[in-house]
């Protein structure tokens, strides 16, 4: 299970911004966020899940944090 607070910490690391990172980043807004950081946040997401993400097609393409959220909070993988 992945909280909030965590999926915001992977996508901070991955694309190695500390502080401008919350529910309302994306690709749009966040020019470090291209298609190779894309499969670097989901490949963390995935370690965190034990894989249990993989079979959620639209996560690698959901671009932004609310998306991802909203898409492992679906699949029951977000501790609230």
């Amino acid at each position: 299970m992945i909280t909030l607070e965590k999926l915001i910490e992977i996508i901070s690391s991955v694309l190695e911004i500390e502080d401008d990172i919350d529910i309302d980043s994306s690709s749009d807004n966040i020019g470090e966020w291209d298609s190779m950081s894309q499969v670097l946040i989901t490949s963390e997401i995935s370690e965190l899940t034990n894989s249990k993400s993989d079979d959620i097609e639209e996560l690698f393409e959901e671009t932004s944090v609310r998306g991802i959220f909203n898409l492992l909070n679906d699949n029951n993988l977000i501790k609230v």
